[in-house]
C-alpha cells in the first residue's frame, strides 16, 4: 500500500498542484495525530508527503500549442528529426524539431527554443531519428487547419505542418536510438513486403507500431471499431514478449537462471527502443522488468503498485505526459485490467472466452470517460470485434516479429513464418471490415459535469468487477463495527481529503 500511496500522491499533486499537496499533508497530519503507534507509520507518511511535494513542484499545466509568428513566411527549415519516422508507400512522416528558418530569401534565423513541426515528406531520402535535415515547403499553421487536423497536430505538440518539395539530410544521427530507428525501419519493411496491401501494413503495425501504410478506408474502419490499439505498441506487446521469453526458457530449462532473465529484460528494452521509446511502452517495460526481478527474489509482483509507480516515474521525467491522451488511456486501461483480471486464472476454453470478453468490457468502461472528452464515434459491433481479433493478434504478433528478424539473415525461412501471420492479418481485417458496417454509436462531446458522473459510475463498475475490491468490501462492515474512535477520525480525514480532491478536480 505504501507504493500505491507514493505513486498516487505524486500523480494527484502533479495534476492538481499545491492545493492538492496541502490536502495530502493535512490528511497525513490527522492520521499521525490519532494513531497510537504513530512512529511505526512515520517513515511511510513522510515518504508520501515528500512524493506529494515533489509532484506539486514537478507538475506542469497542459501545454498550449501557440502558433509561431514565423510560420506564415518561413520558406526553409532546419532541425533534427525527433522520432522514428513512419513510412508509407510513397511518403514518410516524422516530427521535426526546428532550430532555424529562412524567410523571403534572407539569412537563417535561429530559434531560442526548438519548435515542433509535423512533416509528411517524400519517401526518399530516408531519414532516421536524430538526423539533421533541411527542407523547403509551405507551412500550414495549426490555426488554419480543420478541427480534426488541428486536434491531431495538438496531440503531437506541433505548431504547424508541412509537405516539403525539397528534403536533404545534412548530418546523420548517432547513438543507440538512431541505430534502433534504422533496425525498426528494416523490420517494418520486412513486414510490409511480406504481404501485399493492408495485410502487410497491419503486420508492420503489430511488429513496430508503424501502420502508416494502411489504406485510408481500412484506417477509418479501425478507428470506428475502436481497434486502433492493435497497432499501437503497448503493454500487450511487452506481455507477449515476456510470455515468449518465459516459454522458451521453460523449454530449455534456463528460465530460472539469472542470465536468461537478463536476456529477457534486454529483449524487452531492445523492443522498446525499436518502437520509439513511447511512454506507454516504457511504462510497460518498467512494469515487466520489475515483475521479473520480483519473481527472481521470490516475491509475487503487485501489478497495480508497479503500474502506478511506473506512471509516476514517467511523469516525473516528462511532466507533459500527464496530459497526453495515449498516456492517459494506457494507464487507466492497464490499472483497470490489473484490478479486474489480477485474480482470474482461466483453465478451460469457456474460461478463456469469458476472460477475453471481460478484458474488453473492462478496458472499454475504464476509458469511456476519457474518450467522451473528444469528438468521436464507434460501432455497435466494436466489443465483439475486439474479442474476436484478440487471439488472432496474440498469434500474429510473435510470428511476424520472429519472421521480421529472420528475414534479415534468412529470407526463405521468413516467408514460411510470415504465411500464418498473414492469414491471421487477413482474418483481423475481415472482422474489422465487417464490424465497421454495423450501426453507429455517436460519442459526442458531453458536458463536463455529466462526464464526471460517468467517470464516477465507471470507477464503481470497475470496483464491482474486481474480486480484490469486493473482498475488501466484504471485510469492511466487520472492521467498521469494531473500529475505535481514532479509526473514525482517520477515515473521516481520508474522506474529507478525497472530497477536497474532487472539489479541486471539479474546479479545473
Amino acid at each position: 500500500m505504501t507504493g500505491i500511496g507514493l505513486g498516487l500522491s505524486f500523480l494527484v499533486c502533479a495534476a492538481l498542484g499545491w492545493e492538492a499537496c496541502a490536502v495530502v499533508a493535512a490528511s497525513i497530519v490527522a492520521m499521525l495525530a490519532v494513531t497510537p503507534r504513530w512512529r511505526s507509520v512515520l517513515v511511510p507518511a513522510i515518504g508520501i508527503g515528500a512524493a506529494a511535494v515533489f509532484g506539486a513542484w514537478r507538475g506542469e499545466p497542459p501545454r498550449v500549442v501557440v502558433p509561431a509568428a514565423w510560420v506564415d513566411h518561413a520558406e526553409w527549415l532546419s532541425g533534427e528529426v525527433g522520432e522514428i519516422p513512419a513510412a508509407t508507400g510513397r511518403s514518410q512522416r516524422f516530427i521535426l524539431e526546428v532550430t532555424a528558418f529562412s524567410a523571403d530569401g534572407k539569412q537563417w534565423t535561429s530559434l531560442y527554443e526548438p519548435a515542433t513541426v509535423c512533416v509528411t515528406a517524400p519517401r526518399y531520402p530516408e531519414v532516421d531519428h536524430g538526423d539533421t535535415v533541411r527542407l523547403s515547403g509551405r507551412l500550414h499553421s495549426i490555426v488554419d487547419e480543420p478541427a480534426a487536423i488541428r486536434a491531431f497536430l495538438r496531440s503531437r505538440g506541433c505548431t504547424a505542418s508541412v509537405f516539403p518539395y525539397s528534403l536533404a539530410v545534412q548530418q546523420r544521427g548517432k547513438g543507440i536510438r538512431h541505430l534502433a530507428s534504422r533496425i525498426g525501419r528494416r523490420l517494418t519493411a520486412s513486414a510490409v513486403g511480406a504481404a501485399p496491401g493492408d495485410p502487410g501494413a497491419l503486420l508492420a503495425g503489430l511488429v513496430t507500431g508503424d501502420d502508416a501504410a494502411l489504406s485510408k478506408q481500412r484506417n477509418d474502419n479501425f478507428v470506428q471499431t475502436s481497434t486502433t490499439h492493435l497497432t499501437a505498441v503497448s503493454g500487450a506487446n511487452i506481455a507477449l514478449l515476456v510470455g515468449l521469453g518465459t516459454t522458451l526458457g521453460s523449454v530449455t530449462l534456463w528460465h530460472r537462471r539469472i542470465v536468461w532473465q537478463f536476456l529477457v529484460v534486454g529483449l524487452i528494452w531492445g523492443y522498446a527502443l525499436l518502437t520509439g521509446v513511447d511512454p506507454p511502452v516504457v511504462r510497460a517495460a518498467l512494469v515487466a522488468t520489475a515483475a521479473l526481478f520480483a519473481i527472481r527474489v521470490g516475491r509475487r509482483p503487485d501489478f497495480v503498485t508497479l503500474m502506478i509507480l511506473s506512471a509516476a516515474l514517467i511523469v516525473a521525467v516528462e511532466p507533459q505526459q500527464m496530459w497526453r491522451l495515449a498516456f492517459q488511456l494506457s494507464v487507466v486501461a492497464s490499472l483497470a485490467l490489473s484490478l479486474v483480471l489480477g485474480q482470474v486464472e482461466p483453465r478451460t476454453w469457456q474460461g478463456w472466452v469469458r476472460t477475453a470478453l471481460l478484458a474488453v468490457l473492462t478496458a472499454q468502461i475504464a476509458t469511456l470517460p476519457i474518450l467522451l472528452t473528444i469528438d468521436m464515434e464507434t460501432r455497435l459491433a466494436a466489443v465483439p470485434a475486439n474479442v474476436l481479433v484478440g487471439p488472432l493478434v496474440q498469434l500474429a504478433f510473435p510470428l511476424a516479429m520472429i519472421a521480421s528478424v529472420v528475414d534479415i539473415v534468412l529470407p526463405p525461412l521468413a516467408e514460411v513464418l510470415f504465411f500464418p501471420a498473414e492469414l491471421c492479418a487477413l482474418a483481423v481485417l475481415w472482422i474489422v471490415d465487417l464490424a465497421a458496417t454495423s450501426p453507429e454509436i455517436p460519442l459526442d462531446r458531453v458536458a463536463q459535469s455529466l462526464n464526471r458522473l460517468i467517470a464516477l459510475a465507471a470507477a464503481i463498475v470497475i470496483a464491482g468487477l474486481s474480486e480484490e475490491v469486493r473482498a475488501w468490501a466484504r471485510r469492511l462492515p466487520g472492521a467498521v463495527v469494531g473500529m475505535p474512535w481514532r479509526g473514525w477520525v482517520v477515515w473521516g480525514a481520508a474522506l474529507v481529503g478525497c472530497a477536497a480532491m474532487l472539489a479541486l478536480y471539479a474546479g479545473r
